[in-house]
C-alpha cells in the first residue's frame, strides 16, 4: 500500500513539472495533438524563465541559397542571356504585329481611293531600307541607334547616287580609277569596318574639292582625306592604289569612333598616334569631329552632312 501512495505521488509530481508541462505544449498534448513548435532566442529563454523546447530552423531556404551558390557562373550567365532574348522575341513580336495592323489600315484607306496596295518594305525608312539591301544577316558591329549623324553605321547612299553626284559636281575628277570603282571601295571598306561609307565618300569630296584638289595634296597620292597634311608644305601620306588610300580613309574614321582595331592590316600612317591620344574615348558623330579632324574645323562635320544630304538628293 505504501508503495503505490509513493507511485501516485511520484506521477502527480512529474506532471506538475514546469518544464515537462512546457515540453508538452511544445510538443504532444495529453490527447495526442500535436502543437506547432518556435525558434527563441536565449535572451527570450532567460527573460521569460519559461523552459521551450528550441526546434532546428527550417533548412529549406539554406538548401536553395546552396544551390544557387553551386551553380557555375557561365550556367548563370547564359540562364541571363536567354531571358533577355526572350524579352527581345516578345518586342519584336508585338512591333511586327503593331506594324501588320498599321499596314493593313493604310491598305484599306488607299483600297478605298482607288489606289495600289503599300508592301512592307514601303513603310520602310531610307536608314531602314538600307540596313534590309546592305545587311540582311544582321551585323553585330552596326549599333541598333545608327543612322542619321552618326559615323558607325551603314550606307544609306547607293553607289549610283555618289558617282551621278560627283559626275554633276566634276564630269572629268582626277583619279587613278573610275568613279564607280572609287565609290565601291568606299562602300565595301566602309562596310567591313561599320563605317559609313556614303558620309566618308562625301568627306573625300570636301576634302579634295570634288576630286579636283589645287590643294597641299595631290591626285597621285591617293589621298582622299588629307591625312597627314598638317601644313601647307606637307604632302601627307601617299598610297600605292585607291583601294588602300580609301582603307586607310576608312580606318582612320575607326580609330576616332572605335576602340576595335581594324578588321585588316593597318594602312592608316596615324591610326595608332590617335588611339594613343584618345584611349577610351570615342567620337560618334560626324560634327564631333569639328577641330579634330581639321582645324579650326569649324562647322566641318555639318558640311560633309550638308554634301550628304545633296547625295541622297540625287
Amino acid at each position: 500500500m505504501k508503495k503505490k501512495i509513493i507511485a501516485v505521488c511520484m506521477v502527480m509530481a512529474i506532471l506538475s513539472s514546469p518544464g515537462l508541462g512546457q515540453a508538452s505544449e511544445s510538443g504532444q498534448t495529453s490527447d495526442g495533438a500535436r502543437t506547432q513548435t518556435r525558434t527563441v532566442s536565449r535572451e527570450e529563454r532567460k527573460s521569460t524563465g519559461v523552459t521551450v523546447v528550441v526546434t532546428e530552423p527550417d533548412q529549406r531556404a539554406s538548401v536553395r541559397a546552396k544551390q544557387v551558390e553551386d551553380r557555375q557562373p557561365e550556367t548563370l550567365e547564359e540562364a541571363k542571356r536567354q531571358r533577355e532574348l526572350k524579352r527581345e522575341q516578345r518586342r519584336l513580336e508585338k512591333e511586327k504585329k503593331k506594324a501588320e495592323k498599321a499596314l493593313a489600315r493604310e491598305n484599306r484607306r488607299r483600297a478605298s481611293q482607288g489606289l495600289p496596295p503599300l508592301t512592307p518594305d514601303d513603310l520602310l525608312s531610307p536608314a531602314e531600307k538600307a540596313r534590309k539591301l546592305h545587311d540582311p544577316m544582321g551585323n553585330p558591329l552596326i549599333p541598333a541607334d545608327w543612322g542619321g549623324n552618326t559615323i558607325y553605321g551603314l550606307a544609306i547612299a547607293t553607289e549610283e547616287q555618289c558617282v551621278k553626284f560627283l559626275l554633276e559636281r566634276n564630269p572629268k575628277p582626277q583619279l587613278s580609277v573610275t568613279p564607280e570603282e572609287l565609290v565601291r571601295y568606299y562602300f565595301a571598306e566602309g562596310a567591313r569596318e561599320g563605317i559609313r561609307g556614303d558620309v566618308a565618300f562625301a568627306q573625300a569630296l570636301k576634302e579634295t574639292g570634288y576630286f579636283g584638289y589645287g590643294g597641299t595634296v595631290t591626285p597621285d597620292q591617293n589621298n582622299y582625306c588629307g591625312l597627314g597634311t598638317t601644313s601647307r608644305t606637307v604632302k601627307g601620306g601617299y598610297f600605292p592604289t585607291a583601294e588602300i588610300g580609301v582603307r586607310a580613309h576608312i580606318q582612320h574614321l575607326l580609330a576616332y569612333s572605335s576602340t576595335r582595331r581594324p578588321a585588316l592590316e593597318i594602312v592608316d600612317p596615324r591610326y595608332e598616334l590617335v588611339r594613343k591620344v584618345w584611349g577610351e574615348k570615342c567620337l560618334t558623330t560626324w560634327t564631333e569631329l569639328n577641330g579634330r579632324w581639321a582645324v579650326p574645323g569649324d562647322y566641318y562635320g555639318e558640311s560633309i552632312l550638308k554634301i550628304f544630304e545633296e547625295i541622297l538628293s540625287c
